[in-house]
């Protein structure tokens, strides 16, 4: 039988969402032996009334120095890693599990989206996912030159990983998993249903923090010594479609505002429109996004210039 292990990680007190463990019963079900590995920064009270095997793993750092730490001592055929602050959307996440396993590939994701949070900033977030994980991330790997995952939630097969990451610690696990998978040409599986959706921040401060570790998670993976050439260029075109783009494009937006101000008006509205897919309750903003989510590239973009 197929293992497949559900990985998940908490901070300091917190503890299993019953989302997850509504995960693991529904995996269960299926034709699988299930295992959730929880890693945790302390002593945690373990859920009851559950349907599968739960391991809890103390481990402290980030998020990749567990998942290096499962792939190095843990023996599965397949590995689910879920935040835990997600929701299932459960035939998109039943899909990709059951279609990794059949096609066996090495590396799996679906979409991912934003809860409905009526507050402005998670709003602009919930616009930027939809940038991310619909248009920047599927074209970047029909490219050949995709190297990031949804962190939120990935699949992948242990033997294609094991002993393979770099040892270099980084905030941005998703970021060098997807690196190791392009430059290796792994098999991979981009599933364009929804399989999770995340609750999205709720503050300006808080976007402003998640860019310098942003930043700090890219330098530290730009700093690891077994980079080839064509790793940096890798590394260097997710940055400029993340991060640079959308500053050119609202540089484009203010020269146009200056000499042509119809011109400005169109691209701005077209652009909201090709964004949010012409979601009526999105697409406000979609325009007000282009104009002041900038912001946040430029404070990834002064962090990694400081370091």
């Amino acid at each position: 039988m197929t293992s497949l292990a559900i990985v998940t990680y908490t901070r300091a007190q917190e503890s299993l969402t019953q989302e997850l463990i509504d995960i693991g019963n529904r995996l269960h079900q299926l034709d699988l032996d299930v295992t959730m590995e929880w890693y945790s920064e302390g002593t945690s009270v373990l859920p009851e009334n559950i349907d599968f095997e739960l391991k809890h793993n103390v481990v402290t750092g980030t998020k990749f120095r567990k998942l290096t730490h499962l792939l190095d001592n843990k023996e599965y055929d397949y590995l689910l890693s879920l935040d835990n602050d997600i929701e299932a959307d459960f035939s998109g996440l039943l899909k990709l599990v059951e279609k990794t396993i059949a096609e066996n590939h090495d590396l799996s994701w679906g979409r991912v989206y934003s809860r409905n949070v009526n507050n402005i900033i998670s709003s602009f977030v919930q616009v930027d996912k939809l940038l991310s994980h619909n248009i920047f991330r599927p074209t970047l790997w029909k490219l050949n030159q995709g190297v990031t995952i949804p962190g939120q939630c990935f699949m992948l097969r242990l033997e294609a990983f094991k002993d393979q990451l770099p040892k270099t610690d980084t905030f941005l696990d998703d970021l060098s998993i997807g690196l190791f998978a392009a430059k290796n040409k792994l098999s991979y599986l981009y599933l364009s249903d929804a399989v999770v959706y995340e609750t999205p921040s709720y503050s300006f401060i808080g976007l402003l923090k998640q860019r310098v570790r942003w930043a700090i998670g890219y330098k530290q993976s730009l700093s690891c010594n077994t980079l080839t050439r064509l790793d940096k260029r890798l590394l260097y075109m997710h940055s400029f479609v993340y991060h640079f783009m959308p500053l050119c494009h609202l540089s484009i937006l203010m020269i146009l505002l200056v000499i042509n101000p119809v011109w400005f008006v169109l691209l701005l509205l077209s652009t909201a429109m090709f964004i949010s897919y012409a979601n009526k309750k999105l697409v406000i903003y979609a325009i007000a996004y282009q104009l002041v989510f900038p912001v946040f590239h430029l404070r990834w973009l002064f962090e990694f210039l400081k370091r």
